[in-house]
């Protein structure tokens, strides 16, 4: 769940210095400056300026691994970066279409002679046509998929505005259909990696490794202009690649249903021979954390456990099923081959690995999962606790500045932003801690806090007399 601890406002300039600044005040005044996974920020220059102030500034006993996890890349900002490449091969492509859509929602009366035109049509859609903001890319999808629904009504248009002479061509169409359908990928990711009422880095992993072979599969595609679009993002993908693999690839393992069966699964398509030690790496990074949160010795040797089969069936909906076919039939296909122990004990690590995995279920509850095997792996459940908990986005944060435009209206201009602040965070404590709760609870509390209130106040003032 997002929670506000500040909402403040921030004069120019917005340097590193300053943000760093504001960033720190904020996590000293409220105690949390110990008790920190990480930071998700966006890829903005200044943001990674701030990250190496506060980093230096923060004791770094008190961080992950030393504060080597501390800095988080937003996902969907990555994504952005990722698309953009895309759209600015095939921009030329879709600018007639962004061009009608544009002289159609220009005013009232077109509005209405394209929804007139419309129903003259039989078209059953009920959608507005919407501009799209050319730096964010998922404006561009919706305003395409909204399009294609009428690209039998812009022919016909033309007979009704003298001013329209651009209507798309039956090659822009396709082009448009193309980018529309590329663009629904990575729709589906954001929208998955942008919730704030469910881990989201435990799906980051599956979800961005899926783009990748989607992006991988169109560059043998028999179009060409998808096939310079694929070798775009690819490459401002793959520079990308790095900077969130040490953190997906731990929440991947911390997942009960995955461990490390996924990541061999993947990794064997990735890497091919190198698979090996990219999963060694991975492993070393976990016994890295173990080491940090001090709580048993562990042994370093490299540990080749399999996990067992597991039987799962069914997926959560909100992961992408047909995705995960082939890594469901790999569980099923694996055996367990442990080994013979060199010791009596085995460590966290290998017990854990050498487990079944477990099913993928729609209601399967990862945090609720770690909580009941808390005695049985009290230093993975640690940093599972810590891992999981990281967001993947900064998605929650930017709606935030939407919901504090519409709050400070032109009418309500002269708030000042102390007020503004104390707005924000109010409303989204009490939504947080009534969020779930019946309405009638909700007033039922509010009426009884109300009339304690007023208990107090007349036996304050009958002590008074």
């Amino acid at each position: 769940m997002f929670i506000f601890f500040r909402f403040i406002r921030m004069p120019s300039p917005h340097d590193k210095y300053s943000l760093s600044k504001i960033l720190l005040e904020c996590l000293f005044d409220w105690n949390i400056d110990l008790k920190l996974s990480a930071i998700t920020v966006d890829n903005a220059s200044n943001n990674d300026g701030m990250m190496k102030l506060v980093s230096d500034k923060l004791q770094a006993s008190s961080l992950i691994l030393g504060g080597k996890l501390l800095h988080v890349r937003c996902a969907a900002h990555i994504l952005n970066l990722v698309v953009q490449e895309g759209l600015n091969v095939i921009g030329d492509g879709i600018e007639k279409v962004r061009s009608s859509v544009y002289f159609w929602t220009q005013s009232p009366k077109r509005t209405e002679i394209f929804e007139k035109i419309s129903r003259q049509s039989h078209i059953a859609s009920t959608k507005e046509l919407v501009l799209d903001c050319r730096t964010r890319w998922n404006s561009t999808y919706l305003m395409l998929s909204t399009a294609l629904i009428y690209k039998d009504v812009f022919p016909r248009l033309l007979c009704c505005e003298p001013q329209y002479r651009s209507a798309p061509t039956n090659r822009d169409w396709e082009v448009a259909q193309i980018v529309c359908e590329k663009l629904g990928y990575f729709h589906k990711v954001t929208e998955l990696l942008s919730g704030t009422a469910y881990l989201t880095t435990n799906h980051y992993f599956p979800s961005v490794f899926w783009l990748k072979m989607e992006l991988n599969q169109w560059l043998s595609s028999e179009d060409e202009l998808v096939k310079k679009m694929a070798a775009k993002m690819l490459a401002k993908f793959d520079k990308y690649w790095s900077d969130v693999h040490d953190i997906m690839s731990l929440a991947i393992v911390l997942d009960p249903r995955y461990k490390l069966m996924l990541l061999t699964f993947y990794f064997n398509k990735m890497y091919g021979s190198k698979a090996n030690e990219e999963i060694d790496k991975v492993k070393n990074l976990l016994f890295e954390l173990f080491a940090d949160y001090d709580l048993e010795s562990i042994d370093r040797g490299v540990i080749y456990s399999q996990v067992s089969s597991s039987t799962s069936t069914s997926s959560a909906a909100h992961e992408h099923d047909d995705t995960m076919r082939d890594y469901d039939l790999f569980v099923s296909n694996a055996t367990t081959n442990i080994g013979q122990r060199s010791r009596d004990i085995i460590s966290e690590f290998e017990l854990y690995t050498s487990e079944k995995v477990a099913p993928r279920t729609e209601q399967f509850d990862v945090l609720g999962w770690w909580k009941r095997n808390a005695s049985k792996y009290p230093t993975l459940q640690r940093i599972a606790r810590d891992i999981l908990a990281i967001p993947m986005t900064t998605v929650a944060v930017e709606l935030a500045f939407s919901t504090s435009g519409r709050l400070l209206s032109p009418h309500r201009s002269c708030l000042h932003h102390d007020t503004l602040e104390a707005l924000m965070c109010g409303k989204n404590w009490l939504w947080s801690k009534l969020k779930g709760v019946p309405k009638v609870a909700i007033i039922q509390k509010v009426l009884n806090d109300y009339e304690e209130n007023e208990v107090e106040e007349s036996h304050a003032m009958e002590l008074s007399k």
